[in-house]
C-alpha cells in the first residue's frame, strides 16, 4: 500500500511539473510580452501606410509570424538572456 502511495504521490508530482512548466513556457509569447517586437514588424511591412481590410491583414500576419518565432524561441520577445547586463 505505501508504495502505491508512493507511486501516485510522485506521478502527481511530474503531472503538477508538466503542467507549470506548460503554463510558464505558455506566458511568454503573449501580444504584450511580443508587442515591441510586432510593432516593428508592422513598421518594416508598411502595414500603417495601408487601409482597412489590408492593413488589418498586415497587422495580424506579424502578430501570427512574431508569436510563432517566439514558440519556437522565446528569446524572440523576450530579449534573450536577462544576465545580458553583466556581460562585457
Amino acid at each position: 500500500m505505501k508504495v502505491r502511495l508512493a507511486i501516485l504521490g510522485i506521478a502527481g508530482l511530474l503531472a503538477f511539473g508538466f503542467v507549470a512548466q506548460r503554463a510558464v513556457a505558455g506566458n511568454q509569447c503573449t501580444p504584450h510580452t511580443c508587442a515591441s517586437v510586432i510593432d516593428q514588424c508592422i513598421a518594416e511591412d508598411g502595414c500603417e501606410a495601408m487601409s482597412g481590410h489590408d492593413r488589418a491583414a498586415c497587422r495580424n500576419d506579424c502578430a501570427k509570424g512574431v508569436r510563432a518565432a517566439c514558440s519556437e524561441n522565446p528569446a524572440v520577445c523576450n530579449g534573450g538572456s536577462p544576465s545580458g547586463a553583466f556581460l562585457d
